[in-house]
């Protein structure tokens, strides 16, 4: 049998499966032989030109390829490289509130402890919004503005830049008022300031 070409290897943004699709060679085909190495390693007969590879862990990279058998012959591919997609990260907490700061953090993925991964952190309110990232599961935000309702969102980046789902919350600055206003023999008014922290 020919060997198999046009070989296309898709993770369709998910977290635990490939998808694989080729182009039928030239000769008698008697059926194909799909193996996956990597993180977890797997092996699939089939007579279709497409097979979904379930059971594979997230934001890692897999090598597959495929052979093609015709009685005693057959013909490997060349291997194709994919990745999957990296879950997102849990329990998101804002830990302590100032006027214009706050700390967040969060839990590392489920099955990803010990991979290189990093998150990126976006905060927004009416004004705008900003994007910090962080390679450990704690930030602290600075230069916030006082009294302002904030959403925050965490993703994942994993191999090839993959990003996950992200993970929100949102939260209100703390923020100052006018507790008394006095005045000195010139008659400049000074306002005496005092922190006011949200309930």
């Amino acid at each position: 049998p020919g060997q198999v070409s046009s070989i296309s290897l898709n993770n369709f943004k998910s977290v635990d499966s490939l998808v694989m699709n080729w182009t039928k060679p030239s000769g008698n085909v008697t059926n194909y032989t799909v193996s996956l190495t990597g993180a977890v390693t797997n092996t699939t007969q089939t007579t279709a030109t497409q097979v979904t590879i379930p059971g594979l862990l997230p934001g890692r990279e897999y090598t597959v390829t495929v052979q093609t058998n015709s009685g005693t012959c057959s013909q490997i591919s060349a291997p194709v490289t994919e990745a999957t997609y990296p879950k997102p990260p849990r329990n998101i907490a804002v830990n302590t509130v100032g006027t214009n700061s706050l700390t967040l953090s969060w839990t590392e993925p489920v099955d990803m402890t010990g991979l290189d991964k990093s998150y990126n952190i976006s905060y927004g309110n009416s004004s705008g919004t900003w994007t910090v990232t962080s390679n450990t599961t704690s930030i602290s935000l600075q230069n916030l503005t006082s009294g302002t309702n904030y959403t925050i969102t965490v993703v994942t980046v994993g191999v090839r830049g993959y990003q996950s789902s992200a993970v929100s919350t949102s939260v209100y600055t703390s923020r100052f008022y006018i507790s008394y206003v006095t005045t000195d023999s010139l008659h400049n008014i000074f306002l005496k300031c005092k922190k006011y922290i949200e309930d």
